[in-house]
Formats: C-alpha cells, sequence, structure tokens
C-alpha cells in the first residue's frame, strides 16, 4: 500500500495540519509519500526515514496545479492505496485514474464557511461521489456536511482532535506572562488586535509570541512588535509543554481557527485562555 498526502506546506514546518501529517504518515508501515509545494523557511522538525518527500510546483499557479497533477500520476497509484487531503480543491487535481481506482480521504481542516468557498462547494458538488472517506471534528459538524451534501451522509466518520501533551500536574503560578503559539499569517491570527489590546493593559503585563511562517509574513510581525516593550517575537519552539510553563495565560485572537490545538495544548497545562 502506498500512502499519499498532498498539502501546500511540508510537513517539517509547525502547525496543525502538519503535525496530523507527520502523526500519519507515522502510523503505517508502508511506502509513505508527501507531496507539498512550499519549502519552510526553518526544517522544524526533520525528515522521517519512512517518508519520501515530493516538491511540486513552480511559476504561476496554474504551472505549479499542472506539476501537482503530474506528481500524483507519477505514483501509479492504484486501488489499494490511500490520498489523504486536507482542502476540497484539491479533488480537482487528482488524475482520473486515482479518483476512479484509489481511496481518497478528504480531512476537515476548518470551520465549513471557510473549508468550503464557492469555488469549492462546485468541486465537491461535482466529485463528491470520488470521496471514500470524510473526517469530521464533531458531530455537529458531521449534520451540518450531511445538509451541504447529502450523498456523502454515508462516509462520514467523527475524529475528533487530540493533544498529544502529557498533562501538567501542577498549576502554573500567578504572573503576568502572557504568551501565544500560532502560524505567523496576519489575515488569520490577526496580531495586530492582539498587540493592541496588550498595549492596553496595566503596566508589567508581557506578551511573547511563538511561531513561525513564510518569511513576508514573520518580517511583518517582526516590524509590527519593534520597538514594542510589552510584545515580543521569540520564533518557533518545537517543545510547547516547557514553553507553555513558563506563562500564565493564553492568548487567541484569531478571526477564525479550523479546531484551535494549540488552545488543547495550552489547557493542558493548565493555562487559562483569552480567546
Amino acid at each position: 500500500m502506498k500512502l499519499v498526502t498532498i498539502n501546500p506546506q511540508k510537513s517539517t514546518t509547525m502547525g496543525g495540519v502538519e503535525t496530523l501529517i507527520r502523526s500519519l504518515h507515522s502510523l503505517f508501515e508502508c511506502k509513505n509519500y508527501e507531496l507539498y509545494q512550499f519549502e519552510p523557511e526553518k526544517e522544524h522538525y526533520a525528515e522521517s526515514t519512512n517518508v519520501q518527500y515530493l516538491k511540486y510546483g513552480s511559476g504561476n499557479k496554474v504551472a505549479a496545479k499542472l506539476s501537482q497533477i503530474d506528481a500524483v500520476r507519477k505514483l501509479q497509484l492504484c486501488a489499494e492505496d490511500v490520498v489523504v487531503l486536507f482542502h476540497p480543491n484539491d479533488l480537482l487535481y487528482l488524475p482520473r485514474q486515482v479518483l476512479k481506482n484509489s481511496k481518497v480521504i478528504l480531512v476537515q481542516t476548518n470551520k465549513f464557511s471557510v473549508f468550503f468557498k464557492p469555488f469549492s462547494k462546485v468541486i465537491m458538488a461535482l466529485l463528491q461521489s470520488q470521496i471514500d472517506l470524510f473526517t469530521v471534528y464533531t458531530d455537529q459538524d458531521k449534520k451540518a456536511l450531511a445538509t451541504l451534501f447529502p450523498r456523502l451522509s454515508q462516509k462520514v466518520k467523527v475524529i475528533p482532535r487530540g493533544c498529544k501533551l502529557s498533562t501538567a500536574n501542577e498549576a502554573q503560578q500567578l504572573s503576568k506572562r502572557l504568551v501565544t503559539i500560532a502560524r505567523i499569517d496576519e489575515e488569520q491570527k490577526n496580531f495586530s488586535a492582539m498587540i493592541d489590546v496588550v498595549n492596553k493593559l496595566p503596566a508589567g503585563y508581557q506578551l511573547d509570541i511563538y511561531g513561525d511562517g513564510r518569511e513576508s509574513e514573520v518580517n511583518a510581525l517582526i516590524q509590527l512588535v519593534e520597538g514594542n516593550d510589552n510584545v515580543q517575537f521569540k520564533g518557533p519552539t518545537s517543545d510547547v509543554a516547557n514553553t507553555l510553563k513558563n506563562y500564565a495565560a493564553f492568548i487567541m485572537t484569531s478571526r477564525y481557527e479550523g479546531f484551535g490545538q494549540t488552545l488543547i495544548e495550552a489547557r493542558s497545562q493548565g493555562l487559562p485562555i483569552v480567546a
């Protein structure tokens, strides 16, 4: 069996989907392939020796998608093979033979108002019959999906997102140290609002921002916090549990979230959450 995951970001970087991809490939003793488009600025996690990493895409968007189709075709997938997608649009870029013969799994990675944009709904209407399994976060999501696409109702599986961090046994000490851990993406994470909130707090409060993202996003955040004594950008962390132990509360100001994995991790370490 071949297990193939397709996601724009390579899983050696930070992010909820990337963490899930790493976990999937670690579970199965088979031929594992990860197709990705963008190299991370920094490899936060080592490549798995069990996975072949295949980069696709260059140039404009059309060329990138044609490259994606070609990369999947070259794997010569058959009936016993599994392709895992994290966005409905990627159904459009699977070769016809793969859609027809291989098992296709679509994983919910965001609330449906974000996950199913108008173009995505068109793709789903055309290709939903090619999906073998659709995993969602909650029973409520399962009901919502059945309303949107009734023909999928028998192919939906509820798999809640879990937390791999060991639950902390000690309560966090009171302090004025605040933290957030997130992918650096202003459009979604809304760091500007977070910083405005911290600046309005009484004297002594300190916010540390951990995370990574595209170079342009990271540079924009660095400029945003420059000269601000109340806020620091700390860069990425690969030891979330030990990082969280140094703070009194977790902050989130996202405009939207898929499931909010970092919130679960923060609660597991005893941090109150302001979101």
